[in-house]
């Protein structure tokens, strides 16, 4: 109100007026970009926030359900990322419980997670530079029940994401893996209570240091076509998720014990925020651990390939760019976030609008020409003559 009044104040020099006038659109076009960056960095606090989540919860797979994809946002995979695998064919065949740990879910839900941090286990994988290094075992408790290799690495993090299903032959047995590493909890007594006598897959009391679970299967699947999405943004780490569409059979003498376990878990409950996200896509085939994969779904397979990938031919899409695009605009935000940039900032915004305004009146007090008086002829009705004896004449 100050500063309306000021402004509109007869008394004000109009010069001045005219000079914070001119300089007033760029103040406000500051003030938007400002508006817009805090918009954008509402996520980045959000996410911010969730540094200590309970277990069963993990950081990456919460941003990837929550992840806003937009056309003018999705781009090819670099044809030149080279991605690579390692220990799936190797220390697959036989992970022991022993090494994993269960992180307990709260009253607040969340996924099955086993994490291990044994030297033993050295299962990558490795996106150009980057390596990450596999960390946890995760059986999801949202639909489609999926198996989750999660990995991480100083660049940034990774999952392998497989639905499950029941398979009559043939099927990966994992209860007495996952029984063995919740031994210390009621997990699975109590499953197998409310089951009854429909399953028999395990016993109650797993020995423990036999569990051992063969995630070589992982492998087949992704010898049908990977879908390899990598997610961008200022507010996280880069994710690479790679879900495989084929599935993973599960043995159907244990599927039910399995679905009753993750039954009893709660699925996650946590509030989700839209996260927008720059995505880029791309389709590769991972070799099984016989050396083959689907060459109707990956193409031929040449004797001369040694890479563990197939890659699709990337298409380019075009991103639109402008002057206020996210990029810019949320490095406009890092910059007013952090601590030591941010008030030479706004000392600079703020000598850049006072240098605009003053040399805007200067300008125009010294520098405008003053207007010239224009001649206006007028008319006049009469004139009075005054003659030297005294006498007057009035003349029409």
């Amino acid at each position: 109100r100050l500063a309306t009044s000021l402004f509109f104040f007869p008394g004000f020099p109009e010069t001045f007026r005219i000079a914070m006038a001119t300089a007033a659109p760029y103040s406000v076009l500051l003030i938007l970009a400002s508006t817009f960056a805090s918009a954008l960095g509402a996520e980045c606090d959000f996410l911010a926030e969730m540094t200590n989540l309970p277990p069963g919860f993990w950081k990456p797979a919460f941003i990837y359900r929550s992840m806003q994809l937009r056309l003018d946002h999705i781009g090819a995979v670099p044809s030149n990322m080279k991605v690579t695998e390692t220990g799936l064919c190797g220390q697959g065949f036989g992970l022991k419980a022993q090494d994993f740990s269960w992180q307990s879910p709260t009253n607040v839900g969340g996924d099955f997670v086993a994490t291990t941090e044994s030297p033993d286990i050295f299962m990558t994988l490795q996106f150009g530079d980057e390596i990450t290094k596999l960390n946890a075992l995760a059986l999801t408790t949202l639909d489609p029940l999926s198996l989750r290799l999660q990995f991480e690495g100083a660049a940034g993090k990774a999952a392998i994401e497989v639905p499950l299903r029941s398979q009559a032959q043939g099927g990966m047995k994992i209860m007495n893996w996952l029984c063995t590493v919740t031994v210390g909890s009621q997990l699975c007594a109590q499953a197998k209570a409310k089951l009854g006598n429909r399953s028999s897959a395990v016993p109650l009391e797993p020995v423990y240091g036999q569990g051992v679970l063969d995630i070589s299967a992982v492998a087949t699947a992704a010898s049908q076509g990977v879908t390899h999405l990598v997610a961008k943004s200022d507010c996280f780490e880069n994710l690479h998720w790679l879900s495989l569409p084929a599935g993973l059979g599960i043995d159907a003498g244990e599927w039910e014990l399995l679905t009753t376990v993750l039954g009893l878990l709660s699925p996650p409950v946590l509030n989700s925020r839209p996260i927008a996200v720059d995505a880029q896509v791309q389709s590769l085939c991972f070799l099984s651990c016989d050396g083959s994969w689907n060459e109707e779904q990956c193409g031929p397979l040449s004797e001369k390939i040694t890479t563990t990938t197939k890659y699709v031919a990337p298409v380019e899409v075009d991103k639109p760019t402008g002057l206020l695009s996210d990029v810019r605009l949320r490095k406009f935000k890092d910059a007013f976030s952090d601590s030591d940039t941010a008030p030479w900032l706004f000392l600079c915004i703020f000598l850049a609008f006072f240098i605009g305004a003053m040399t805007a009146w200067w300008f125009v007090r010294f520098i405008m020409p003053e207007p010239t008086a224009r001649f206006v002829p007028r008319k006049v009705k009469q004139v009075e003559v005054n003659y030297p004896d005294a006498t007057r004449t009035m003349l029409r």
